[in-house]
């Protein structure tokens, strides 16, 4: 009999950028403010960009429409005296402004083009190489006053992910003090490989290829056996393309189990994850608690179970009778 793994899930929200601020002051240069990313710690390895490790983003910039072309990809540094770029641009007055920015930079699964019809960026397409590449956004909307009476503040781009994040938990779920597993090659075979979003359109979100790539989490807790009660993560968290309701996951590990310090069996357990929307900006936590139902393909462990059948008599030894010396 075969047993069903059952994955749980555990989303942790990620704050959406704003785009609400006005700057209300003057001619001179275009600068961009410290750039935030809203990320969330977490133990396992995170290949995410945030804002202690982002140090270079390309930034599009329109005046008033799609034709007034302020920046076109300009690559933007951070350096020991903040963000700077190098073809200097300077603010004009009462004009809007649209910004859009993309990072990282300098990656070819990377392709940016910018709407023909909307100030900003346009459609962004991704390729997913192993799940250790962000992808990451701002966009900022500036209205300068006519006429502009002092120093402009900093363009300030709050960046948000536009991919889904991903990590494993298991459990040991036994109750025998004395039995411990260990969780292996913890993988997604069939994760989407390429997609692209419309950042011009409402309500934005990705539609992806046929084409799949496998992603792999590593081990638990590097390979360590777990204890009984205890629970670990997988060592990597990875990044992937958002996906709708309809598709399916396959996710696959191996799993070995010890009674005291002996290897007493091992397995590769396959599932999947079904009806599951990932969503963009989202961290994904999948759980699996191991017990005796479902760690061995072959169906539930058989309890060791003992039964008195008797208690032997004594046996008369006919020697036995001694006489003691008084």
């Amino acid at each position: 009999m075969k047993k069903v793994l059952t994955l749980t899930l555990v989303l942790a929200g990620m704050v959406a950028c704003t785009n609400d601020t006005i700057v209300n002051k003057p001619t001179d240069e275009i600068a961009f403010a410290p750039a935030f990313v809203e990320i969330k710690t977490r133990a396992a390895v995170d290949p995410s960009i945030t804002t202690a490790t982002i140090d270079a983003f390309d930034v599009w910039g329109f005046m008033d429409n799609t034709s007034g072309v302020v920046f076109d990809g300009e690559r933007v540094s951070k350096g020991a005296d903040g963000w700077s770029y190098e073809d200097l641009q300077y603010w004009a007055p009462g004009h809007n402004y649209y910004f859009g920015a993309i990072a990282p930079v300098d990656h070819n699964n990377i392709t940016v083009t910018t709407s023909t019809t909307k100030p900003g960026l346009g459609k962004v397409t991704f390729t997913n190489i192993d799940g250790s590449d962000d992808l990451i956004y701002a966009s900022k909307e500036v209205i300068t006053p006519d006429p502009i009476t002092a120093t402009p503040e900093n363009v300030k781009l709050q960046f948000a992910h536009l991919l889904s994040k991903i990590k494993f938990t298991f459990t040991n779920g036994f109750a025998n003090k004395n039995a411990t597993i260990k969780v292996t090659n913890i993988q997604i075979t069939d994760a989407p490989k390429t997609g692209s979003i419309d950042l011009a359109q409402e309500g934005y979100a990705w539609s992806t290829t046929n084409d799949k790539v496998t992603l792999s989490f590593g081990d638990g807790d590097k390979g360590n056996t777990i204890e009984q009660g205890k629970s670990v993560e997988s060592d990597l968290e990875l990044l992937t393309i958002p996906t709708d309701n309809t598709y399916t996951y396959n996710v696959s590990f191996d799993v070995e189990l010890f009674m005291g310090n002996a290897s007493a069996l091992t397995a590769t357990k396959t599932t999947t994850i079904e009806n599951q929307e990932l969503k963009i900006g989202k961290n994904y936590n999948f759980k699996a608690t191991l017990n005796h139902t479902n760690i061995n393909n072959d169906g539930e462990l058989c309890p060791i179970v003992f039964e008195v059948i008797e208690v032997k008599n004594w046996v008369e030894e006919t020697q036995a009778n001694t006489d003691l010396t008084l």
